[in-house]
Formats: C-alpha cells, sequence, structure tokens
C-alpha cells in the first residue's frame, strides 16, 4: 500500500470508529479523540515514507482505486436506500461494511497487495457477526469499532512491509 492509501485508510478506520461511537449516548468527548490520536499518527507516519511508485504506476493506482471506490459508493447508497425503504435501517451498518468488504478484493488482485485478502475477508466476516448482533446500539458499537481496528491493523501492517522491504 502506498502512503497515499495509508492516509485515506486511516482517516477512514477514524470514521468507522466514530460511527460505531455514535450508538453511545451521549459520546464522551475522550473517546472521540481515540480514532483521531490513531488515524493522525498514522498519517504523520505515511506522510514520512516516500513515494515508490512510478508517476505512470501512480495514474494506474488511482484508476484502479477510483473504479473501486466508485462501484462501493453506487452499491452501499442502494443498499441503503432498499434497508431503509424495507424498515430495516439497523442493517445498513452491515451491508456497508460487506461492501467495503468485497471491494478490497478486486483491489488486492489489481494492486498486488495481499493484505487486502485478509481486510476484505475479515471485514466480510464482521459483518456476518454483526448479523447476529442485538440490540441495534450493540452491534453499530461492535462494527463499527471493529472495523475501524481491522483497518489501522492493515495500515500497520504497510508500514510493517514497507519497513522491511526498506531494510532488504
Amino acid at each position: 500500500m502506498n502512503k497515499v492509501g495509508i492516509m485515506i485508510m486511516s482517516g477512514f478506520a477514524a470514521l468507522w470508529f466514530v460511527w460505531g461511537l455514535s450508538a453511545v449516548n451521549p459520546i464522551n468527548g475522550l473517546w472521540l479523540l481515540v480514532p483521531f490520536a490513531v488515524s493522525g499518527a498514522m498519517i504523520a507516519g505515511a506522510m514520512r515514507l516516500p513515494i515508490v511508485a512510478s508517476k505512470a504506476e501512480r495514474r494506474r493506482i488511482g484508476r484502479v482505486v477510483a473504479w473501486a471506490s466508485g462501484i462501493e459508493g453506487v452499491v452501499i447508497f442502494l443498499a441503503s436506500n432498499v434497508l431503509t425503504n424495507l424498515g430495516q435501517p439497523g442493517y445498513v451498518v452491515i451491508a456497508t461494511l460487506a461492501v467495503v468488504g468485497l471491494h478490497f478484493l478486486p483491489l488486492a488482485h489489481f494492486l498486488r497487495a495481499p493484505v487486502y485478502y485478509v481486510t476484505g475477508a475479515a471485514l466480510v466476516g464482521l459483518a456476518v457477526v454483526g448479523l447476529s448482533i442485538n440490540p441495534e446500539a450493540t452491534r453499530l458499537i461492535v462494527v463499527g469499532t471493529g472495523a475501524a481496528v481491522l483497518l489501522w491493523l492493515t495500515c500497520l501492517a504497510s508500514f510493517s512491509r514497507r519497513a522491511v522491504s526498506a531494510q532488504g
């Protein structure tokens, strides 16, 4: 994963964490610092990484990510509307998480990032587990914070891989 990927993924991790915390009423302000501190540290670390891909490779990566993310957005929009119209808005988080997890699979292939297979499978697995969690508030906490942790772990795996490849 490149530095921009780490920054984007850690930013989305913070958003997932906050979405999970949104089930806690009221949200303690100190808990809101956690995701932004973790993601901020990862973003700061990513900014220090050198750019290793050529300009052409960065363009190819951008196209792949744009297609995968565009399709992901459309599917999430459709799933959210269908679930809401069926009177099941509490499962929007599950559908969103499953789609996010599935979007990592083509990225793993086209970006040659095997860690994304693990990330995608883990996110889809968390969505499946989330189907059995009730009440809705508990489901949101588990799924939201769980997704954040999985995305942060993916970022850490990327940092680790970059450190190992830099050593030799």
